[in-house]
């Protein structure tokens, strides 16, 4: 049985180069999960990299007259788990350095694709705690997370899958068991025509795939059962990526007449960083 990797790079619709001024009189802070593996951190300042050029491309258009050394735009990451500090220890410290650039807001964008318990709860709760600790000093925000922009991800998606439209597509997703957490996931799989599956809640991708594989061929369109490409609805790759390509090794053997192929995950790619930036110039007056 063959298990290939689908290597894609697409570009969503562009979007104006340009972020209205009142969102440039702010200093960001991306927040995500965490994890032991350092990959993700990696990714998540190469990311903050590629902000920060598309953010002073945007201020030199807008402010041509200032500066070249008031152009670099203030960045700073975060995790919200498995880091020394708590999560509101953390905006307070990137607050402190703030106020000191001059700034007097910052707008936290959680790097999270699902409405679970960790957007829904545990990320304010810890703003809750870094507004009190920071007072009047700077304001606070935090826009919804990254994978509320369903548009754009199901540009993003389409494309890498309309590349392979004989293959029966797998959206596969972390999952939540927050109720409606996973309301987008399955909105994106609807509108995209594709199966959906979660790594840690049901239905699983062995599920999904079994699922498929005993759907008749005339209920499947234009796209039988036989080639199956499985998407991981993932920001980086990491060590839950590594367990589902192991996964998928092993479903392979099991499901021995279908073929598997595994696409990468988003990655820190300009794709991405557009939907990023699409939260920022949302941002409130």
């Amino acid at each position: 049985m063959i298990l290939a990797a689908v290597y894609l790079r697409v570009s969503v619709p562009s979007i104006a180069p340009t972020i209205p001024l009142h969102c440039l009189d702010r200093a960001y802070l991306l927040v995500m999960h965490g994890s032991r593996d350092p990959r993700p951190r990696q990714a998540i300042d190469r990311l903050a990299d590629r902000l920060r050029d598309r953010l002073a491309d945007s201020l030199n258009s807008s402010t041509p007259n200032l500066p070249k050394t008031d152009r670099r735009p203030y960045i700073e990451t975060a995790q919200l788990e498995l880091h020394p500090l708590p999560l509101s220890e953390q905006i307070c410290q990137v607050a402190d350095r703030a106020i000191a650039r001059g700034y007097r807001r910052i707008q936290l964008i959680p790097l999270f694709l699902l409405e679970g318990v960790h957007v829904r709860e545990d990320i304010p709760e810890q703003v809750k705690k870094a507004r009190a600790l920071v007072g009047d000093r700077l304001a606070i925000e935090m826009s919804p997370a990254i994978g509320s922009r369903l548009d754009s991800m199901y540009h993003l998606l389409a494309a890498k899958i309309d590349r392979f439209a004989s293959r029966q597509w797998i959206l596969l997703s972390h999952g939540s068991r927050r109720e409606g957490g996973n309301r987008q996931v399955e909105e994106l799989g609807k509108k995209l025509g594709v199966f959906t599956a979660y790594w840690s809640v049901s239905p699983s991708l062995e599920e999904t795939i079994a699922q498929l594989r005993d759907t008749p061929p005339a209920s499947l369109g234009d796209r039988g059962a036989r080639e199956i490409a499985i998407f991981p609805y993932f920001l980086f790759v990491g060590g839950i990526t590594d367990a589902i390509a192991d996964l998928i090794g092993e479903l392979s053997l099991k499901f021995s007449d279908l073929q598997f192929h595994l696409a990468d995950p988003l990655g820190d790619s300009d794709d991405l960083a557009q939907i990023i930036f699409e939260l920022m110039a949302t941002c409130a007056a």
